[in-house]
């Protein structure tokens, strides 16, 4: 099992260390949760990040005391060993952004995905009979909705959801806004499982069918071939060689059309193989992006489509 722990723990490993390694009293309750990770044999990755530094960056700055500035290292992201090999590097960011009231600092950690996600693999899907259950919007009526509806308020007035959070107008606070929208979520999923239609999809059923025929995924396959056929060909190509080999115009035409540079031709001819495939790279990267971008356009129209129903 791989496991990732983060989060502020309002204690600090090298205050913990400092305090109680070489002393036999009991740690104080607050110092527990570092304990009871180490015990588990989690690793603190700023720690390891930072083995050869004097002292670790603090993540939690306070207010000046004493004419001493107050800080401490508080956040952490712990994990298990076999997480270990896919580390890259942590980060620890100040937020400066007035939108964001905190006197934390932001503490990242970065983790190649290469052999760590399963990725899926719509063949073995196919074969072993794999699904995931998923909400049918296109099934639900109006009818089905407005019983959804109804179950929804029926809910809502069985729990005493008004009087419960009434204190919410007059005296807001977080933890009962929290807590409202809990009760709310749970209610949610409920009258889903209840009044709500199902269906069961494997990986090989396209999420969006018309994607693989829009005319970015057209673009996309062209110049991903384009890139195959040039991959191992010298450098400086002349025109009348790179002619025989893609169709140039249709090439130019799909760089106008994705609002790429048209003169990038030119960089496939008079360049180096190296700075060739960079330039194809940069294309492919570029419509992929659109065509990520074209898939979101199409969520959120479901999505809006499904808040109208």
């Amino acid at each position: 099992m791989k496991i990732i722990i983060m989060g502020d723990f309002n204690a600090d490993p090298e205050k913990f260390d400092l305090k109680y390694t070489n002393n036999t009293c009991k740690p104080s309750s607050k110092y527990k949760i570092i304990e009871t990770l180490r015990n588990l044999d989690l690793y603190d990755t700023q720690s390891l990040m930072e083995s050869n530094q004097q002292s670790h960056t603090s993540t939690w700055y306070g207010i000046i005391k004493k004419g001493q500035n107050i800080n401490s290292r508080i956040d952490q992201i712990w994990i298990s060993y076999n997480l270990l090999q896919f580390r890259r590097n942590n980060e620890i960011l100040t937020l400066d952004d007035p939108q964001f009231d905190t006197d934390h600092a932001l503490l990242t950690l970065k983790l190649s995905t290469h052999n760590l996600i399963d990725f899926p693999n719509p063949a073995s899907d196919r074969h072993t009979g794999k699904t995931r259950k998923v909400f049918d919007h296109d099934r639900m009526t109006k009818k089905d909705w407005i019983a959804f509806n109804d179950e929804i308020d029926r809910l809502i007035l069985l729990e005493n959801l008004f009087n419960k959070y009434s204190s919410i107008n007059s005296s807001p606070n977080q933890n009962a806004i929290d807590n409202l929208w809990t009760d709310c979520l749970k209610i949610i999923d409920t009258v889903k499982q209840s009044h709500g239609k199902w269906k069961n999809i494997n990986r090989q059923q396209k999420r969006y069918p018309e994607a693989s025929s829009s005319r970015c995924f057209s673009h996309l396959k062209t110049f991903l071939m384009i890139r195959k056929i040039l991959f191992t060909l010298p450098d400086n190509l002349d025109l009348d060689t790179l002619s025989t080999l893609i169709d140039i115009n249709f090439f130019e035409e799909a760089l106008k059309l994705n609002d790429l540079d048209t003169n990038l031709t030119s960089t496939l001819i008079n360049s180096s193989a190296t700075d060739r495939n960079n330039s194809l790279n940069s294309i492919i990267s570029k419509i992929r992006l659109r065509i990520k971008s074209e898939e979101i356009s199409r969520t959120t129209e479901q999505i809006n489509i499904a808040i109208e129903k």
